[in-house]
């Protein structure tokens, strides 16, 4: 088993739109640019990180919240002080309340049987797969193509 550290950032009372994690991300990324590109994902001379996304915006029920694992996780509990709001397209969002959650967690392959939801959305396909599940006649080979699109497995 893997040990991984995360942590999770909150800002009740702050409303937004499902669409806004994207801003949400660039708001951050720009804000602290020099700090990392962990929050965007992007190196200084522009070019992409081709790794998992150790930093991701979330709007669950509304409300803003960042997520955070490993290096993310650390450099989230640095910046925590330093956010007092948020702006989403020229719109100022102080920050009146806000937490912060941290703690780790094994990840690996045990003998129990998990259970697992999603509280956002998800895009299950890419476009050479989404073409082949529209050609699919039937909703429960539709169904499992999406199963094992998201284990890896088709």
């Amino acid at each position: 088993m893997k040990k991984i550290d995360y942590c999770v950032f909150h800002c009740p009372g702050i409303h937004l739109k499902v669409r806004d994690a994207v801003k949400l991300r660039g708001y951050f990324g720009n804000l602290f640019i020099e700090r990392s590109p962990l929050l965007h994902n992007h190196f200084e001379d522009g070019t992409l990180r081709y790794k998992y996304p150790l930093v991701q915006y979330k709007i669950i029920d509304g409300e803003p919240f960042i997520v955070a694992i490993d290096e993310g996780a650390t450099l989230l509990r640095k910046l925590f002080f330093e956010i007092r709001e948020i702006v989403i397209e020229g719109e100022t969002f102080p920050i009146t309340e806000k937490f912060i959650g941290s703690d780790c967690k094994y990840i690996g392959v045990d003998d129990e049987l998990h259970t697992y939801f999603f509280t956002t959305n998800w895009m299950a396909l890419n476009e050479e797969n989404f073409t082949k599940y529209k050609d699919m006649s039937h909703n429960l080979e539709r169904n499992d193509f999406l199963k094992r699109s998201l284990s890896g497995t088709y």
